[in-house]
């Protein structure tokens, strides 16, 4: 009897760690934003960032948020802008009001991941150690913690945007009654809208990465190659696209040249539309190993870039690196995780020319790598011991 109930036990002990966990670490990030919130108001700010002298979207988000309220739209403002609007419309021009939605998104966001990390981890044995570590992780994973604390921005949102969607396809998948998936195709299209809605090419990134996984064979072949292919037929379509330049493509083919017009410090200044050809594959791998690591050493501009350099760049180094040498253990799902992660970061490979903006671009990619890294990792901690064992 007691045998029975261990296991039980030790499982709702699990659950009740991982909830005070998660709590802690929510109230950690709470006073990181009440705090840049209060530094910001007491030097005579509404709420914004009190570290980031004249590039703080958030700035963008609240003077469009105004403009709908009056009637008047400069420019075409983005669906955030709306949220904002709607916010300020209901609680009065108030940007605490927005930090704490957005804090909420980013619990939102990570109670997704341990959710989906539940559809990785079929092993129950594993699955409380694999819990905590991605908990940990992506709590404390530094771009996302900076961008959700230190102004207003998006990127919290369309993080959970994109697991949202990205678990229904799996579910999807793995669905064998006619309703259930209907009802599943529906919701997952709903989600995709939304995502188009914050940004667009991230809803581009999960329908390229789907077409990948089912064309270049990821669902008989494995995902080891399918990345592989995608990698390289992403080099040879960005190269010919530069060598062709069909004019109905010029507003696309020069998104990122916007970033170079800024004149700001963190641009990389990479131009795919003023070099040959032949060096458009080593300009635009360039542009995706510096999105998806930068600030690399000899890119940093600011005392910003190097912080976020010494604390982010070796974290990423060791999950990328342990994903790569447990390649072998990966399951299909794993890879279906990492081929989403490695076309988004082709993606804003392409469209991003900016290392500041690069730390919140990549965040979804590498929240799908963090959740990879916690599952493969788990498991082999939980095997080592198990293969020491002497047989009695």
């Amino acid at each position: 009897m007691k045998s029975a109930e261990a296991p039980v036990a030790a499982s709702t002990r699990d659950v009740v760690v991982l909830v005070l966990v998660i709590g802690l670490l929510t109230l950690v990030k709470l006073a990181v934003s009440l705090l840049l919130y209060t530094l910001s108001v007491a030097g005579g700010g509404i709420g914004l960032s009190p570290l980031i002298a004249g590039g703080d979207d958030g700035t963008y988000y609240v003077e469009s948020a105004r403009a709908i309220l009056e009637g008047r739209l400069p420019g075409i403002p983005t669906f955030f802008s709306y949220v904002v609007a709607f916010v300020f419309g209901a609680f009065g021009e108030n940007v605490l009001a927005i930090r704490l939605l957005n804090l909420g998104a980013g619990v939102g966001l990570l109670l997704l991941l341990l959710l989906l990390l539940r559809h990785v981890v079929p092993n129950e044995a594993v699955r409380p150690r694999s819990r905590m570590s991605l908990a940990l992780l992506v709590t404390l994973y530094p771009s996302l913690l900076l961008f959700e604390s230190i102004s207003i921005y998006r990127d919290v949102w369309i993080g959970l945007l994109y697991v949202l969607t990205l678990m229904l396809t799996m579910l999807i998948a793995r669905s064998t009654r006619p309703i259930r998936t209907l009802a599943l195709v529906a919701v997952a299209l709903s989600s995709l809208g939304a995502l188009a809605l914050f940004r667009w090419y991230a809803a581009l990134a999960v329908i390229l990465s789907i077409t990948a996984w089912f064309v270049l064979g990821g669902v008989r072949r494995g995902g080891a190659r399918t990345v592989r292919r995608t990698v390289v037929l992403a080099t040879l379509g960005v190269t010919a696209l530069m060598a062709w330049r069909p004019s109905f493509l010029a507003p696309l083919l020069t998104f990122r040249e916007q970033y170079e017009a800024t004149g700001a410090g963190s641009n990389l200044g990479l131009s795919f539309t003023e070099v040959g050809v032949m060096v458009v594959p080593v300009v635009y791998l360039y542009s995706v190993i510096s999105n998806i690591l930068g600030p690399l050493p000899w890119q940093i501009s600011g005392a910003l870039g190097a912080l976020l350099m010494l604390v982010e760049l070796p974290l990423l180094l060791v999950v990328g690196t342990t994903i790569y040498v447990k390649r072998p253990l990966l399951s299909s799902a794993e890879w279906y995780l990492v081929l989403n992660a490695v076309v988004w970061f082709l993606l804003i490979g392409f469209f991003n020319d900016n290392i500041g903006t690069a730390a919140r671009l990549r965040i979804p990619g590498w929240l799908l790598l963090l959740l990879v890294f916690s599952s493969v990792r788990s498991r082999t901690a939980v095997k080592a011991p198990e293969s020491r064992r002497q047989p009695t």
